[in-house]
């Protein structure tokens, strides 16, 4: 009888510790795992599905989901066209060139002008009272013509690399070289580039746009401007070829080639969607519109004008429109998270 008292002795007081155990947790609340358990489960679906998701505004801040408002913006359709950016040590070579055939017309012309002063003076000598000899006439009327031939050939060698230059690179950048202009120092100081577009002919662009978004090689537009017509083609895309020049960038080093936009067609009202509000799922992009100040609902988007700050878009969305443009992709994972009684809905 006495081992019994001690044994349910054991047993209560054990009940009583565990009790105490547990109680002082209630007290002290949730712990930091049932924190996040809680805020979790505050993410569900509103009834009904269709992408819409509800979720507290505490839960929105301690995500790290942010909204943006949604701004009008003007555009015009985008042409696609290809590029190359062109390596320009061919027109440093040119100009070097072309600046040793300039100063070979200065001397030869500065010898002819010489060698006239002197043919003349000996033939006056010769005509009045023969006062030279026939020999020296002939010597002056010899070097004269020798002069004369020399500052010729140099005169055509300079005009036959001018003509060089404008085959290869147009007349509006064979100026910048005859006259060693400012944007030519800039392209030989490495501040700017060229590159060669080619609006691929099914374009139907009659007149090309004065400005062109260049996608770099990581996905930045950079803004490049029109400098001619291009007499280069390029072999790989039948089109009409310009020469653009832009900033020098990491992103356009010397024979990357690129994809470009032109600006084409009447101008169009809309909004920009950030990239960063972009999410994907079954092969569709896809934003977050803030309907109230704790629901979200899913929209496809089309993204076919690449601008500079994200996606024009001329239909479905508004300005002042809020979407989400940081965390869409924990909305998207929640919504597909089957922990949180969600499916597939019925969206395409």
């Amino acid at each position: 009888m006495k081992g019994k008292t001690v044994a349910y002795t054991v047993v209560i007081a054990a009940v009583i510790v565990a009790a105490g155990v547990f109680g002082s947790g209630l007290l002290k609340g949730p712990t930091k795992d049932n924190d996040a358990t809680a805020s979790r489960s505050v993410i569900a679906p509103v009834s009904g599905g269709n992408g819409v998701l509800t979720i507290a505004r505490k839960t929105q801040q301690s995500s790290g989901i942010m909204t943006e408002k949604l701004k009008a913006f003007s555009s015009r359709a985008l042409a696609k066209a290809y590029g190359q950016v062109l390596d320009v040590r061919d027109l440093i070579d040119l100009r070097n060139s072309f600046v040793t055939a300039q100063a070979a017309v200065k001397k030869s012309v500065a010898q002819l002008m010489v060698s006239r002063n002197e043919y003349n003076r000996v033939g006056s000598l010769f005509n009045f009272n023969k006062n030279v000899s026939i020999k020296d006439l002939q010597s002056a009327e010899s070097a004269y013509a020798s002069d004369r031939a020399d500052s010729t050939a140099a005169v055509e060698n300079l005009s036959g690399l001018k003509g060089e230059i404008r085959q290869g690179w147009g007349e509006v950048i064979a100026e910048w070289i005859s006259n060693d202009s400012r944007t030519f120092r800039e392209l030989i100081e490495n501040k700017i580039s060229i590159i060669l577009i080619t609006v691929p002919s099914s374009e139907k662009i009659i007149t090309p746009s004065s400005t062109a978004n260049v996608e770099a090689s990581d996905g930045r537009l950079l803004k490049a401007e029109i400098i001619s017509n291009s007499p280069r083609t390029n072999a790989a895309i039948q089109g009409s070829n310009y020469f653009y020049r832009a900033p020098v960038d990491p992103g356009l080093s010397s024979g990357t080639n690129v994809v470009a936009y032109l600006p084409i067609g009447p101008v169009k009202e809309g909004v920009v969607i950030p990239g960063s509000a972009v999410v994907w799922w079954n092969g569709s992009a896809w934003v977050y519109i803030e309907k109230t100040d704790d629901t979200f609902q899913r929209q496809k988007v089309s993204l076919t004008d690449h601008v500079a700050d994200g996606w024009f878009v001329a239909e479905t969305f508004k300005p002042d429109e809020s979407i989400v443009v940081r965390g869409a992709q924990i909305l998207l994972s929640q919504e597909f998270n089957p922990q949180a009684g969600t499916g597939r809905d019925g969206d395409d």
